[in-house]
């Protein structure tokens, strides 16, 4: 994630220890199962993956792949928080760009 990245949505760099960001709990907003790839699923960045319902809930919970079993919300979610998931894909894919 770079700097400029960040300045582009508007936002600064933090480090976690200021308490600016701090550890976050899931807001089950969507946003990582919509923003990045998640290659076991075949599913390319910006796409919603096929298994999330309308209400943004993983219609395969109890057998998604590791890589979701895996995942952590962390200080990026803070970051590309907004009001909207498409808003919150756009932040994120910005980033990763």
């Amino acid at each position: 994630m770079t700097h400029d990245n960040l300045e582009h949505l508007g936002l600064t760099s933090s480090p976690v220890t200021n308490n600016s960001l701090l550890p976050s709990l899931c807001q089950q907003c969507g946003t990582c199962c919509v923003a990045p790839d998640i290659s076991s699923l075949k599913k390319p960045a910006g796409a919603s993956c096929p298994h999330l319902d309308v209400e943004h809930r993983c219609t395969i919970y109890q057998d998604r792949p590791a890589v979701c079993r895996g995942y952590q919300p962390d200080e990026l979610c803070q970051l590309i928080t907004a009001p909207t998931l498409a808003e919150r894909v756009k932040r994120y894919l910005a980033i990763f760009a």
